[in-house]
């Protein structure tokens, strides 16, 4: 039993002299190791996307062992290092910027003393983009356009669609100039509705519009659109956007005003309009021959840009003849139609009935078919015989806004035009709506 004891003992002995040689092993590995060195991590990092690149920012704080900034990506597969030079005491702000293919990104931040010691890892998500972000981008839209002559030098006015991307921001239009063919372009901002390009080439135009993502560093454009303006000029145009004179021509000859109930409101696109009160009207003199075979104006085409100022109300728009007696076309406001005397009216909603401007643009082949299109789209067809008094015009000229009964209420008008020709359906649709 004494012997048993003792060879336990002796062994026991044995285990504890191993053990504290492993453990001295151990001691002397973190002796030969040297102290543990924690670096302070990056903070307040941020990342803003860009062009096929990228801009960071961020901290480090005032430890003087901090030798450089390292920034990972792919899983370390790429990097870049940014040195620190410290210009004052304590926190430091640190910037830069890379150059990386477009796509996605897990970015790592790690600060390093000259002896390769690393703080612990920051990681921040970052979108860069490039070519496939631009493809992608539309650009603003054009929502009319139509061309015309003003003294003498062609002229195109656009009016566009409202802005609802805030990335965009702004759209460049590219033409050529009329007398030159030089290439111009101008900047178009996203609160601008209408645009008009002086003295361009009757050509193809071209839109971009600008964008920038949100937080990015790089405007990119999206791929130009080219827009092909319509080719038949009018022969009179009245924009009436000079409050000092309502009759003043853009194309053609001068209105004659009769009553003294002409007003200026705002038009469309923040631009200036007249209000022709009831028994007020113009005399238009528009210079077309007689045409179709008749001896009567047969074909041609109006626009007139207007707003309702009462919603129940009977409008005017024109007598074709210059003797002031009952007006030939009308809007009536309460059925939301409009109405041509011995052809009929339209359906009930052809006309909307609100407050805003529109464009109803009517074209006419005589014999055959009248048409009017509200905002571009065809709303109403009708058939007429050759130099019928009310929808061929007189040689002489017409009455805009005229109606000797009374049905001339108060009308907000913005401009009228006239075509010698019958503007095809495509033409129409580009000249389109307010």
């Amino acid at each position: 039993m004494k012997t048993v004891i003792q060879i336990s003992g002796a062994l026991l002995l044995l285990l504890w002299i191993c053990a504290c040689e492993d453990m001295n092993s151990l001691h002397q590995e973190d002796l030969d190791k040297g102290e543990t060195v924690y670096l302070g991590v990056p903070d307040s990092v941020k990342s803003y996307p860009g062009n096929k690149r990228a801009r960071f920012t961020w901290q480090i704080n005032a430890d003087p062992r901090i030798d450089r900034t390292v920034i990972y990506w792919n899983d370390g597969a790429g990097s870049v290092e940014v040195p620190v030079t410290r210009t004052q005491p304590g926190m430091m702000q640190m910037e830069t910027v890379v150059d990386i293919p477009e796509g996605g990104y897990t970015f790592e931040f790690v600060t390093v003393d000259k002896h390769d010691n690393r703080s612990v890892g920051v990681e921040k998500y970052l979108e860069i983009y490039g070519e496939r972000y631009i493809q992608s981008l539309r650009n603003r839209i054009i929502r009319s356009m139509f061309v015309y002559r003003d003294a003498g030098k062609p002229c195109l006015r656009i009016t566009w669609e409202p802005v609802d991307d805030e990335t965009v921001r702004h759209t460049a239009v590219t033409y050529s100039e009329f007398e030159t063919l030089a290439t111009k372009s101008t900047v178009v901002y996203n609160e601008d509705s209408e645009t008009v390009l002086y003295g361009f080439a009757p050509d193809s135009i071209f839109v971009s519009s600008v964008f920038r993502p949100l937080d990015g560093i790089d405007d990119v454009s999206a791929v130009p659109r080219a827009y092909y303006p319509p080719e038949s000029y009018p022969v009179g145009l009245w924009i009436f956007d000079d409050a000092d004179d309502f009759t003043r021509p853009n194309t053609g000859q001068a209105l004659t005003k009769a009553g003294d109930g002409f007003t200026a409101v705002d038009g469309p696109a923040g631009s200036t309009a007249v209000r022709v009160a009831r028994g007020s009207y113009f005399e238009a003199r528009h210079g077309i021959a007689a045409n179709g075979g008749g001896t009567r104006v047969n074909e041609y085409s109006m626009m007139f840009d207007y707003r309702l100022v009462d919603l129940n109300d009977w409008y005017s728009l024109l007598e074709a003849n210059l003797d002031q007696d009952e007006s030939d076309i009308w809007i009536y406001a309460a059925g939301g139609q409009i109405a041509c005397g011995d052809i009929g009216y339209s359906d009930g909603g052809a006309v909307p009935r609100d407050n805003s401007y529109h464009r109803i643009v009517m074209t006419v082949k005589l014999p055959g078919d009248v048409k009017f299109y509200m905002d571009g789209e065809l709303v109403f067809t009708a058939s007429s015989s050759l130099d019928h008094p009310q929808r061929s015009l007189d040689t002489a000229g017409v009455l805009l806004f005229a109606d000797v009964t009374g049905w001339d209420a108060d009308i907000d008008v913005a401009a009228v035009g006239i075509w010698d020709k019958e503007l095809t359906a495509a033409e129409v649709a580009a000249i389109g709506g307010r």
